[in-house]
């Protein structure tokens, strides 16, 4: 659904995925009733960092 969202492809989706969970700014967890779904989710540092952004743009 997020690639639907994002106007994306799934492969670059997961990749962009993979690189946030790496510097962890998300989590990923597969659906345990559907393998085909992952759930993502900010961590808290994801989302002190997404405010800090938007404080820097509101700065602007």
């Amino acid at each position: 659904m997020l690639e639907i969202i994002l106007r994306t492809r799934t492969a670059p989706l997961s990749l962009s995925l993979k690189q946030l969970e790496e510097k962890g700014m998300v989590i990923r967890r597969k659906n345990p009733e559907d393998n085909r779904f992952t759930y993502v989710r900010l961590t808290e540092e994801g989302q002190m960092k997404i405010a800090a952004y938007c404080e820097e743009k509101l700065r602007r």
